[in-house]
């Protein structure tokens, strides 16, 4: 039991140091996200929501 139980606390605690770690990237793609659907009906949700990810990631994929 005890070695299952750390194996979950370690999974969470590097979950949670790989989150603090990339939270600027996280936090800059959630405001991109938000300002490109803001305007978006909620019934085109879905599919905008889907494509303009896609448009993100393919944007942030050539700068790097």
């Amino acid at each position: 039991m005890k070695h299952n139980e750390l194996k979950v606390k370690t999974m969470f605690y590097k979950t949670l140091a790989d989150f603090l770690f990339n939270k600027e990237e996280i936090l800059d793609l959630c405001r991109r996200l938000y300002n490109s659907l803001k305007d978006v009906p909620t019934e085109e949700l879905q599919t905008e929501f889907i494509n303009k990810l896609a448009e993100i990631i393919h944007e942030q994929n050539k700068t790097e």
